[in-house]
């Protein structure tokens, strides 16, 4: 009988750290999940405040960086000196995807 006792008390003790165990991996778990909860919220909130921040004025239309390369192109765009366009050109090759990225200022 005190065999048995003893094996149960073992097997009680083990499941007690098992359980232990369980439930720090789970605090570790929760708080890495706070944290890239965080970490999310803090860039959606810089996003916001970028696109209030370059969204065009009220009454006009938003338009791409093509329409205005198109329109340099074209000379359409009139400028009083050309020494002061600023034309950037950038290419990224995104998984042989190959995007362009132009900026005109």
């Amino acid at each position: 009988m005190k065999e048995r006792r003893n094996e149960i008390m073992i097997h009680t003790d083990m499941l007690r750290a098992q359980i232990r165990a369980a439930d720090d991996e789970r605090q570790q778990i929760s708080s890495e999940l706070h944290e890239r909860i965080s970490k999310i919220d803090k860039l959606r909130k810089r996003y916001e405040i970028l696109m209030v921040a370059m969204a065009p004025p009220e009454g006009e239309e938003e338009k791409s960086q093509a329409y205005y390369v198109i329109k340099v192109g074209r000379g359409s765009i009139v400028y009083p000196t050309r020494s002061k366009i600023s034309l950037e050109f950038k290419f990224c090759d995104v998984a042989n995807g190959k995007f362009a990225n132009f900026h005109i200022s």
